[in-house]
């Protein structure tokens, strides 16, 4: 399970690097802060990415959140 991509719950000035990768800053309980690898796949890449694990991949998807079942 993983949150989606959501225009509106995005930052709109979320840094990249050179490779497209995009990161979002979290504050910890301890109130120090990280930045966090975040990317948003596009439902063709989730699907051959999951397949190439199992052939048998069901992905379900909800309003901020996805998942993905299979069998082998």
């Amino acid at each position: 399970m993983d949150n989606r991509y959501v225009e509106r719950k995005q930052p709109s000035n979320r840094p990249t690097d050179d490779q497209g990768n995009s990161f979002q800053r979290r504050t910890l309980q301890s109130g120090t802060g990280c930045e966090v690898l975040k990317n948003f796949l596009s439902l063709e890449v989730l699907k051959s990415t999951q397949e190439s694990y199992a052939p048998n991949v069901t992905l379900h998807f909800w309003d901020y959140h996805w998942a993905a079942t299979c069998s082998t």
